[in-house]
């Protein structure tokens, strides 16, 4: 996975295009809002398989194996070439993942987007931004 040569110009255009959109599983939640942000930077769509196979958590656990939202995208992002980092090494335009995310009255995993020492989240209004120190894994793009 290589990012476009614009790709600060695209990381920008995919978060905005984005901001203010409310959670809702698989339309706007942390795989699809994610994977849309590196489809925009990359061209490579982590969704593939999945986008449109699920309206709800059960669904989504259904679709995706079940298993952690960790151990389910970790195999998906090497195979396309995101190398698994420290999280602290962050930086703009790679994926992360909290555990502190809170979205649809509930907390979890979730995907994100790193923005440089924060990171974003789909939420129930928008984006929710947490510090890059708030997630437990993270990958290169």
């Amino acid at each position: 996975m290589q990012r476009y040569a614009d790709w600060p110009v695209r990381l920008r255009a995919a978060i905005k295009a984005a901001e203010g959109q409310p959670f809702h599983y698989g339309r706007h939640d942390c795989c699809t809002a994610a994977a849309g942000v590196i489809l925009a930077v990359t061209g490579t769509d982590l969704m593939k398989g999945w986008r449109g196979r699920y309206r709800s958590a059960a669904g989504a656990a259904r679709v995706m194996g079940g298993a952690s939202l960790l151990e389910t995208v970790a195999p998906v992002f090497g195979a396309a070439g995101a190398a698994p980092i420290p999280p602290a090494m962050a930086t703009a335009g790679d994926l992360v993942l909290t555990d502190k995310a809170q979205h649809d009255a509930c907390r979890g995993q979730a995907l994100g987007i790193c923005i440089g020492a924060g990171a974003l989240f789909p939420g129930e209004a928008g984006w929710i931004s947490l510090p890059v120190s708030a997630c437990i894994a993270a990958w290169r793009v």
